[in-house]
């Protein structure tokens, strides 16, 4: 609940204040969960970094 109310605190405050997590951590956090997950599923180890590069956002080429 804490993460909730901090969140909307900085909304509210339209301030460049920092959060109680970056964003770096969070989508790495969520990255991490996303991994285990499909490991569970398919009962095979998942190696964070190929799974980051698999679904890595990319740059369109202009």
């Amino acid at each position: 609940m804490k993460l909730m109310s901090d969140f909307l605190k900085l909304v509210r405050a339209d301030t460049k204040a920092q959060g109680l997590t970056s964003a770096d951590h969070s989508v790495q956090s969520h990255l991490m969960a996303f991994a285990a997950e499909e490991s569970r599923i398919a009962g095979e180890i998942i190696r964070l970094k190929e799974f980051e590069q698999r679904y890595a956002v990319r740059e369109p080429s202009v």
